[in-house]
Parts: C-alpha cells; structure tokens; sequence
C-alpha cells in the first residue's frame, strides 16, 4: 500500500508555519503522462495568492478536515520569503558561480528535496518567481510561486521534504542577489507578452528556427518524470526570442503542444506549462531589447554552445559508461592482438553437443533448433538443459558437456503447456536429487520479455544481467515470442545483434524456431531457406537442426538433419519422442543416401561408408544385402544426376583405392 501523508503531522505543521506569518495551502501530487506534478488543492488564480493561501487557522483546519493527507505547501509572495531552487549537480554549479560573481549567499533555512535544496530567504521586494533566469538548476519562487513544505511525502518517489537543520535561522536575500533578480524581470518595462509586440526588422530568422528546433528535441528526449520540467525549461528560453521579435507566440506554442503531445502530456498541460513559460521568459527579452541585437545575438549564442558542449561532453561520457559496462560484463574479453585472436586458438574444440567433428553446438555460436508443430522442438531442448544441468551425459547419442554455470530458461511460449512437458523428465523418486539442481542451477522467465529487445543490441543481455546475474546460457522458447514481423529484415537484424551481444558475454544460446510453412518447394524442408523468416535469423546461428516429420501415420517419428554446422555435417537422425516421458530415442541413422553424402564432406563416402551410415552399424557389421542397397541407392543418384562416381583401382602405384561418391554441388568432386 502507497504512504501518504499524515493528517494529524501535516495539520500541525501547517499551523506552525501560519504562526510564522507564512501563507500555506493543501496540495498533492499528481502523476500525468508519466511526469509527476505538484499541484495546489485550493483554488489558485493567477497574481492572486490570497485566494488559494492562508494563514487563518480556522481555514487550514477546515481545509484539512477535506483533504486529511494534503501535503503542505507555502505561498512564497505572501509570505515575504524568496526561496532559490537548486537542482541537482547543475544546479550547484551554477549557484556556485552566482555567488562569485553577487557574493556568498549566507546560512539560512534550507529544505532537501528529491534532487537537491530549498533556500529559503526573507525579503520586503516583490521578487520574481523564475525558471533558469540566473542560471542552469537555479529557479526561484517568488511573487506567484509557492514551494512544498516539509513533512510533505511524494507517495510516487517515497520523498519526504525535510529541514536540512531545523535550528538555522532565516536569513535576509542579500542585496545584490535581490537586484539580480529584479533585472532579470526586467522591472518597469511592461508585463506579460502582450507589452511585447514588435518584431525586430534585423531578426536572424535562420539563428532563431535553430534554436527552437534545438529546444524541441530536448523535450523529445525528455524521460518520464522530466517531461514537463523540460517543456517549461523549453518554453522560459525560446521566450527571450519571442519577446524580442525573433520569433511569434503561435509558431512556438503550436511546436512545443505538438511534441509534448507526441510525448503523451495532454495538450491542455501542456498548452499552460508553455504559456507559462513563454510569459517568464519574455521578461528578460525586455532587456535585449535595450543592447545591440549584435549583443544580445552574441549572448544567446554563447549561452546555446554552451548548452550543446555540455549535452556533447555528456553523451560521450554516457556511451563511455556504457561500453565500460559491457566489457565488465562479459567473461571473453573482446580487445585482443591478432595474434591472440588467429594464433591462440583452444588445444580442444569446445564443443557443448557432439562426438569429434560431428558437432551439434559448439561453445560461443548460437543453436537454432527448429521445425513445425508437432514435431518435438521444446522435447529436444529440455533434455539438452537437463544434460547441460549433468543429469545425462548424452544426446541421441552424442556427448553433452554439463553448464559452468546457471542455465536459463526463457519459457516465453504457452509456459503452462513447456511446464508440463517438461514435468514428464523428472520423476518424483530417483537417486539424483532434481529438487535441489534445479533449485539451483536452472533459472526461468515465464511468459513475454518485459524489455523491448529491439531498442539496442545490449538491452536483452544487460535485462538477463540485471535480472538473474550471471547465467551461462539461455534457452529461447521461442523466437517469435521475443520479437514480431520476423521476416522483417531490419528485426531480424535487431534480433541477431541482441543473441551476438548475449554470446559476446560468455553467455551460449539455444533458440527454437517455426520452418516455413509447407508448400510445393518445400514439403521437404531442407535447406536454411526454409527456416521461416528474415535470412538473418540464421546468418549469426553456428548450428541449425531441423525437425521435420517422418510420415503422416506415426506422429512421434521424426527427422533430424542439421543444416548449418560448425564442423562436418551430422548424419541426419530418424528419431521418436516419447511423449509420455519427454524422452527421445533415435531409431537409426537417415537412410537417405544424398544427406550422408553431405554430411561427408569434400572426403566423399564409399558404398560401405553409406550402408554403415543408413543402418547406424560399424563398416565391420554392415552385411552383403546392405551395402547392396547402399549400391543401388548411390547409382541411382549418380544415373539422376545428384551424385558424381569417382571408380577406385586396384593395386599399382599408391596402392588401392575404393570407388568414392560425392554430391554433385561439392567442388571437391572430381
């Protein structure tokens, strides 16, 4: 449940303050199009605070027998005081350079708020209330403006408003701080815009569209909660040129309402923070007026390279941060001589899945496994994680390396149904105890990512980061579930950059993925262009298997054949789920004599390779009628044109060599 104020705190300090002589009213904050806001609950007319701040204990009381959790806020016109809001490192800096140049400001009554201070000050002037006018962070309230008063709580950030020292005592605005503020207003020149009419004949039309392109990106990149200090910042400035002729209230106010809108602040806001804005700042171009528009156009000039030098020195400082994140985040190091990076390569290859050069998936390079409904992708998957978390050593019959590390399982596709399938591994009595591995060693996501995967390269990995800490590998069930149009190739794109960020961080990956859907060209899918989608998907994969079904009788048997390989081509498998225990066997080696012929490579297979491969057996088992069928197989490849027969030769000069097959787009074929 959210705090909020106490009645009983907030109604004795708002008599306290009465008692000081210091006009206070009922206010809340308000959350609006992201952007938290402070806002009066008394009725407030402009020029006017006696109608919306009091010090009648009779009212206060009556208004907090209305609004019992009002936080407290203080009229500073009426109530004699100016405060100086300094906000953040900004504002520091730059009330630090105030008072070289008007003198230091003495100890007073101060207020810490969320981002920085409130100095509160006594003074007999009308003083402005401004935004900027003295410097970047430092407004100041005054004649019109009104503060928030400690105990006051901000239930949406948890900030309380409280007295830095409650024993300081209230001091007097210096008076060359005073007379700062006094010209900024521009004091006895006129108020408002309508005073301000004119437009300069010598106007840089081109400077002035400039700058108010430069203002209106600033409130596009404005974050949530910033968003209307930015427009009101936004406003003040682009003010100067209104009041001094350079530009006209509507062009400004039509172009800051449209982007704040665009934003999401709604247009009614967004048009009173604007006039607001616009109405301050056209004070100070009061004073322009007087000096040479070459003065005034070499100050505003000044003042905008500056603002552009610092939001410069700020993104380089932010992308330097960024990129030092990324490399203390990952386990390989990226920045190596080349010597390192051609030379130094592992004694082992590091293979994750697989026997030799047959090499399902391979340490550092993504694996797709993909296929149609039906045909076992997510059965496959769990019993890769649950070798990876060392409950089995292999995989339809090839190694599994077990995880150094956490594994995990972004069960974004029909969770309830991956959950139960996967339930089906893990008995409820075995020796090994699968409670406390899982527990342990495998982490889950349930349902669709909470980032937007295609804002950045880094932003999937850094989200797993922040959200799990460090995992060894990730398991994507599945890709259409992190981002939508995947035939789209700039979201294909945006997709293979995130999984090389995640990979580039020492973290493996293993996507399931749909095929195209059946058609005449391929009701055999065999080929990377049959995996459905931008071609992008698989450009960054190092192994894609696909499943594809067997037959239309026997819905558990399907084919397995790998169609991107990091080493030699795995020999399609023929294999068979058992759904009923989310297992899988193989049932013997492809018979197909065109895919073993692949799968061998520039080598070529002899008839004896081919029947030992089509029937799983050693060449020392393989029997006449066998390697006859491999035979007949081959020839007819070779009569149709897919294959090429290289006759061996018996004896004489390097000995005997056997008859060898090759398919016919291998270059190595004679």
């Amino acid at each position: 449940m959210a705090k909020t104020n106490n009645p009983e705190v907030g109604l004795k300090k708002a008599l306290q303050y009465a008692e000081r002589g210091w006009h206070v009213f009922p206010m809340h904050f308000n959350k609006q199009a992201g952007d938290v806001v402070k806002m009066p609950l008394t009725k407030w007319a402009k020029g006017d605070d006696s109608q919306r701040a009091t010090t009648d204990p009779a009212v206060i009381r009556r208004w907090w027998r209305r609004w019992p959790h009002a936080g407290v806020g203080i009229a500073c016109g009426p109530s004699e005081l100016l405060v100086i809001d300094v906000d953040g490192d900004y504002g520091a800096a730059s009330l630090a350079r105030l008072e070289e140049t008007l003198g230091p400001l003495p100890t007073t009554r101060t207020v810490l708020t969320s981002r920085g201070r409130h100095l509160y000050f006594k003074t007999s002037e009308d003083l402005p209330t401004s935004a900027g006018s003295l410097g970047e962070g430092v407004d100041t309230r005054g004649v019109g403006g009104y503060v928030v008063a400690p105990p006051s709580l901000n239930q949406y950030t948890g900030v309380k408003y409280r007295w830095a020292d409650k024993n300081a005592g209230l001091a007097p605005l210096p008076d060359p701080w005073a007379s700062a503020l006094l010209a900024a207003k521009g004091r006895g020149a006129g108020t408002g815009l309508g005073s301000v009419t004119r437009r300069i004949s010598t106007t840089p039309g081109a400077y002035a569209l400039a700058v108010l392109e430069d203002e209106l990106d600033n409130v596009r990149q404005a974050h949530p909660g910033e968003r209307n200090d930015a427009l009101n910042s936004a406003a003040y400035y682009l003010g100067r040129f209104v009041g001094g002729g350079y530009l006209t209230v509507d062009e400004v106010t039509d172009a800051l309402v449209r982007v704040a809108e665009m934003k999401g602040l709604a247009a009614g806001e967004a048009g009173a923070t604007v006039a607001s804005g616009l109405d301050a700042g056209s004070q100070e171009a009061l004073i322009l007026l007087q000096e040479s528009s070459a003065t005034a156009m070499e100050r505003d000039i000044e003042d905008a390279v500056r603002k552009l030098r610092i939001r410069d020195a700020a993104a380089r400082a932010f992308q330097a941060e960024k990129i030092a994140e990324r490399h203390a985040r990952s386990r390989n190091a990226r920045k190596m001589s080349g010597s390192e990076f051609f030379l130094d390569l592992p004694a082992e290859t590091p293979t994750l899945w697989g026997d030799g050069k047959r090499i399902l998936w391979i340490d550092g390079e993504p694996l797709l496994i993909c296929g149609d409904d039906g045909t076992g992708k997510s059965t496959i998957d769990h019993q890769l994680m649950a070798a990876r978390l060392g409950f089995r050593d292999e995989l339809l019959g090839y190694s599994v390396t077990p995880a150094e590390g956490i594994v995990l399982y972004l069960a974004m596709d029909r969770p309830e149904q991956a959950r139960r399938a996967g339930n089906r591994l893990y008995p409820d009595s075995v020796d090994i105890d699968f409670r406390s591995n899982l527990a342990a060693n495998l982490a889950v996501w349930r349902g669709p990512l909470p980032v937007d995967v295609l804002a950045g390269p880094e932003v999937l990995a850094d989200w797993i980061h922040s959200e799990f800490g460090p995992v060894a590998e990730v398991h994507a069930d599945s890709l259409k579930d992190v981002a939508s149009k995947l035939s789209d190739d700039a979201v294909g794109s945006g997709i293979n950059s995130a999984i090389q960020e995640v990979v580039s961080r020492g973290i493996n990956w293993v996507g399931l993925h749909h095929q195209r859907k059946a058609s005449g060209e391929n009701r055999r899918p065999d080929s990377l262009s049959d995996v459905y989608g931008s071609r992008w998907l698989t450009a960054g994969q190092g192994s894609v298997l696909m499943l594809v079904k067997a037959g239309e009788f026997d819905k558990d048997q399907v084919e397995m054949r790998q169609l991107k390989e990091p080493s030699d081509r795995v020999p399609a498998l023929l294999l068979e789920h058992d759904r009923s225990r989310g297992r899988t066997r193989v049932v013997e080696a492809s018979q197909d004599p065109e895919q073993i012929l692949r799968a061998a490579g520039e080598a070529g297979a002899t008839a004896l390779d081919v029947a030992a491969a089509m029937y799983a057996k050693d060449k020392s088992e393989v029997t006449g009628a066998e390697k006859k069928k491999a035979d007949r197989l081959l020839a007819r490849l070779v009569k149709s044109e897919e294959a090429v027969k290289r006759a061996g030769r018996k004896g004489g000069e390097g000995g005997t060599e056997p008859t060898r097959f090759f398919p016919v787009e291998d270059e190595g074929a004679p």
